[in-house]
């Protein structure tokens, strides 16, 4: 009977303690996440040049993608983007549980590692020298107080800019019915194809007259203003770069103007009194070209001055065949289309009844004018 209670004794014993050991085993499981219907591995995302791994493949080694380094642009977005600067492919897909909810996000983008020392800066300020406030005694008080009252200055510098490089100043003109934030930064994505121009450069865009259809120049039709302006430029694109020192950089690279539109006037008086000498590297003009041909004439015609191009719709045509004649009188040949010898000379662009003339800054003889240009000035032209 003694050996009988002892058996059954030990059964029980050896009973609970299995049961306390499933018990602790689940518990163990449990709180690692094993059991969890929800929970899958960052390794089951993982992102290859092909696509997504599937679930259970072998995962890639995470610490080089750890240390690569990242910085976020501040492109202004935009939902009516023409042309924006390509988008960078990042190198991985994270996993989080949120409310034990499966939740696939991206993390920041991955870029070159030159473009992550210089990441780009976008800023809206004041200038002391921009072309207004200014009073015109022919608009009157009234229009002064709403239209010319505006000194900001959009200021850009994108992804990768090396002061320590050869670079070049873009200086937009916007036309008619324009604000620099929303329409030059937003609607013409004037600062992103700068950047997707992959070139050594930084755009300078004053502000005109405010959303109405006025040319006036402001203080750039005063002799050596523009001139003045450009300092200042260089000044607080220095600041914006975060390195003082840089400012004579700036004081000293060769510029390109670019007008479209009414932009056409402003333009033409920093040529023709600005007091830049030859620092004006190149002009564009987006279907611009409405008059003020005696000021652009004198700088086309300068020997080794740089090049002129001038895309026209219907709007313009008239005054492009006007200027070609004159200029094929005064035998300084053209060319209608950027050929092999655009940077040597004058290029005329024709573009078709299809194109609108409000959207030709993004669209014109190709999508995103500025872009083009400027991706064809080679010895800007930063690493890929």
């Amino acid at each position: 009977m003694t050996e009988r209670y002892t058996g059954v004794f030990y059964l029980r014993l050896l009973a609970t303690f299995l049961t306390v050991s499933a018990v602790t085993s689940f518990v163990c499981l449990l709180s690692q996440g094993s059991l969890h219907p929800n929970l899958v591995s960052a390794d089951s995302v993982l992102q290859d040049d092909a696509g997504l791994r599937s679930v259970g493949q072998p995962s890639r080694n995470f610490t080089d993608v750890n240390r690569m380094p990242t910085a976020v642009l501040v492109e202004k977005p935009s939902a009516a983007s023409a042309g924006p600067a390509p988008a960078l492919k990042p190198n991985v897909l994270l996993t989080r549980l949120d409310a034990d909810d499966r939740q696939t996000k991206q993390p920041p983008q991955t870029v070159p590692f030159e473009q992550a020392l210089h990441p780009a800066r976008t800023e809206l300020l004041p200038f002391e020298t921009a072309p207004f406030p200014y009073s015109s005694q022919k608009r009157g008080i009234q229009r002064a107080k709403q239209t010319y009252n505006d000194s900001r200055v959009l200021l850009h510098i994108p992804p990768g800019f090396d002061a320590n490089r050869p670079g070049v100043i873009v200086v937009f003109f916007h036309g008619h019915r324009a604000m620099l934030e929303r329409d030059v930064w937003e609607r013409q994505q004037v600062p992103a194809q700068v950047s997707a121009a992959g070139i050594n450069a930084v755009l300078v865009a004053p502000q005109f007259a405010v959303d109405v259809a006025d040319s006036n120049p402001g203080k750039f039709a005063e002799p050596g203003a523009f001139a003045r302006f450009l300092d200042e430029a260089a000044k607080q694109l220095a600041r914006l770069n975060g390195d003082a020192a840089t400012e004579e950089t700036f004081a000293k690279m060769p510029v390109v103007l670019v007008a479209y539109s009414g932009g056409f006037v402003p333009c033409a008086w920093a040529i023709h009194v600005g007091s830049i000498g030859s620092r004006i590297q190149g002009i564009v003009l987006l279907d611009a070209l409405y008059g003020e041909l005696d000021k652009f004439i004198p700088w086309i015609t300068k020997a080794n001055q740089g090049f002129f191009v001038s895309a026209f719709t219907q709007s313009t045509r008239r005054q492009n065949n006007t200027l070609e004649q004159i200029l094929a009188g005064k035998k300084v040949a053209y060319d209608t289309e950027l050929g092999r010898y655009w940077r040597q000379g004058v290029t005329f662009i024709s573009t078709g009844s299809d194109v609108n003339h409000r959207d030709y800054v993004t669209r014109s003889w190709t999508e995103n004018p500025i872009q083009d240009v400027l991706a064809r000035l080679d010895e800007y032209k930063l690493p890929r």
